[in-house]
């Protein structure tokens, strides 16, 4: 991504059964695994994750892998034949990653929708941040 180190940055991970209204109808599903993290390279940020993933769909490795939060998600979906859905992200959305790590920035962002053949398996929100863009030398 970019040449360095990426350590992944969890700042909060809970299991529940309220979510925002377009989670629920992206995923299906009662309970669910919420997840907030950063990518983080060079002491730069990459970018910040919120993620919803349907805890009845979800293979125990696969959530074992979320659990440890060492590596980031795409690492585990690499593992699963999934494909991505593009979606509109709603502001309780958005408020529930801005409310985590602040620094608002609709403009760099986007949703999507990870599925299985079996069917949906996670909501992904994320911004790309600052340490995506090579720095000047």
């Amino acid at each position: 991504m970019c040449g360095l180190p990426v350590q992944v940055l969890l700042h909060r991970q809970h299991r529940t059964h309220e979510v925002p209204r377009s989670v629920a109808e992206q995923l299906g599903g009662e309970a669910w695994l919420e997840r907030v993290t950063s990518l983080v390279a060079g002491g730069r940020v990459l970018m910040d994750n919120l993620s919803y993933t349907r805890m009845d769909s979800v293979p125990d490795w696969f959530l074992r892998g979320l659990d440890e939060g060492t590596a980031p998600i795409g690492h585990l979906l690499a593992q699963l034949f999934v494909q991505r859905q593009p979606i509109e992200s709603e502001p309780a959305l958005q408020s529930g990653l801005w409310s985590v790590v602040g620094l608002p920035d609709p403009k760099s962002s986007r949703a999507y929708r990870i599925v299985t053949p079996e069917g949906p398996l996670m909501l992904i929100f994320e911004v790309f941040r600052g340490g995506m863009v090579p720095a000047a030398h």
